[in-house]
């Protein structure tokens, strides 16, 4: 008798925006070539939820938390902590600032996007570190 399976928490993210000529433009990566699933795929940012994507004390480090439960949130910080690792893509504000962080603040912590993908670092701790507030509410 086989056993079913267990589902795991993950989140992928799709960037939008729109482009100069006013049609929308579609943010993917390519799958590394050494991976065993989907080698050199093109893919949206995203992966499994790790430990610290539930912290609690990620709903205080977050804009537009208000209203979602506790795995949405998780979700959303899984989300946004995926796109950092895979592409340096950072989803997320200074206190009281409506424009996301620019290269300025992505340059000075490139070096957390392995260290979050190891589980070395969590993402709480980068939060704080950077003195930034996850955009949640800039996810639908």
């Amino acid at each position: 008798m086989s056993e079913n399976p267990v589902p795991v928490p993950s989140a992928t993210v799709l960037l939008l925006r729109d482009s100069p000529t006013g049609e929308m433009e579609v943010f993917m990566v390519v799958r590394h070539h050494q991976i065993d699933f989907a080698s050199g795929a093109l893919v949206f940012p995203g992966g499994k939820a790790a430990p610290g994507d539930a912290d609690p004390a990620i709903r205080g480090r977050s804009h537009g938390a208000e209203g979602l439960s506790d795995e949405q949130v998780s979700l959303g910080a899984c989300a946004i902590r995926e796109s950092f690792e895979e592409c340096g893509v950072l989803l997320a504000r200074r206190a009281g600032e409506e424009e996301l962080v620019g290269p300025e603040v992505i340059e000075k912590f490139d070096d957390w996007r392995p260290r979050l993908d190891s589980g070395e670092a969590k993402l709480m701790e980068l939060l704080e570190a950077a003195d930034i507030y996850l955009a949640l509410d800039l996810l639908v």
